[in-house]
C-alpha cells in the first residue's frame, strides 16, 4: 500500500505519528506526510488546519522527550545516539555551533535542518536553556515547520499523485540504503576490532603449551652450589 492511502485511511493520526517518529529520531519522512495530508485538505478530504495541528502536536511531543533526556542526559547519550544511528561524527557539533551563535533561534532554524533538527531540542535541554524560552521559541518553529510543509501540498494538491508516486520510491530506495549502510558498518566496525584487538591462540595451540609442562630452570655457574663442579 502507498503511503498516500495510509495518510487518507488514517488522517490525521498518520499525520501526529510520522511527525513524532520523525522527531525521535526514525528514518520516516514527516514531510512527505505534511505534504500529502496537505494535498489531501485542498481536495476537501481533510482540514489544513487539523493537518497543521497534528504535525505540530506530534513534533511538540517528541521534541519535549528529546528535551528531557538532554537534561537528564546531557551531550553524552547524543553522542552515542549520533554513531548508533549512522550519523555524521560532527551531527551534534554542527547542532552545537548552532545554538551557541544564535542561542534558543536555533529552535527555529533548526526545524528546517533535517540533519540539525533531532538535535536542536536535547542539545538545549543540556544547555539548560529555560524551559519557557525553549517552550515558545520550539512552538514556534514547529508551527512554521507544520504550517509551510501541509501549505505547499495544498498548493500543489493537483500534482499530489506525482508526490506520493515519488515519495514510495523514495521511501523504498532509503530502506535499501538503510539496510546496506548497516551491513557496511557492522563490517566495518568488525573489520577494524579485528584490526585492533591481538590474535587469540588458537586451541590447539594451547592445549600444546599446557601439555608441554614449565621450561626446565638451568642453573648457571655463578648460582651453582659450592659442593658443585664447575669446571668439568
Amino acid at each position: 500500500m502507498e503511503l498516500i492511502s495510509f495518510v487518507r485511511q488514517f488522517g490525521y493520526p498518520m499525520v501526529f505519528a510520522g511527525a513524532l517518529l520523525d522527531f525521535l529520531g526514525l528514518p520516516i519522512p514527516a514531510e512527505i506526510v505534511l505534504l500529502l495530508a496537505g494535498g489531501l485538505a485542498g481536495g476537501g478530504e481533510l482540514s489544513l488546519l487539523g493537518v497543521a495541528g497534528a504535525g505540530t502536536l506530534g513534533a511538540l511531543a517528541a521534541d519535549h522527550l528529546w528535551y528531557v533526556v538532554g537534561r537528564w542526559r546531557g551531550v553524552r547519550l547524543l553522542r552515542l545516539y549520533c554513531r548508533f544511528s549512522l550519523g555524521s561524527a560532527h551531527c551534534v557539533a554542527r547542532t552545537e555551533e548552532l545554538l551557541r551563535r544564535v542561542g534558543p533561534a536555533s529552535l527555529l532554524i533548526g526545524k528546517f535542518l533535517i540533519g540539525v533538527r533531532a538535535f536542536a531540542a536535547p542539545l538545549a535541554g543540556a544547555s539548560r536553556v529555560p524551559y519557557g524560552r525553549y517552550l515558545v521559541f520550539n512552538g514556534l518553529g514547529t508551527l512554521a515547520w507544520a504550517s509551510v510543509a501541509s501549505s505547499l501540498g495544498f498548493v500543489f494538491r493537483h500534482q499530489i499523485e506525482t508526490v506520493a508516486i515519488g515519495a514510495h520510491q523514495l521511501i523504498r530506495g532509503a530502506g535499501i540504503a538503510l539496510v546496506a549502510s548497516m551491513l557496511v558498518y557492522a563490517g566495518w566496525k568488525s573489520l577494524r576490532r579485528r584490526r585492533h584487538d591481538p590474535a587469540e591462540p588458537s586451541a590447539a595451540v594451547a592445549m600444546a603449551a599446557a601439555s608441554a609442562g614449565p621450561p626446565p630452570v638451568m642453573a648457571s655457574p655463578e648460582r651453582a652450589g659450592p659442593g658443585l663442579p664447575t669446571g668439568l
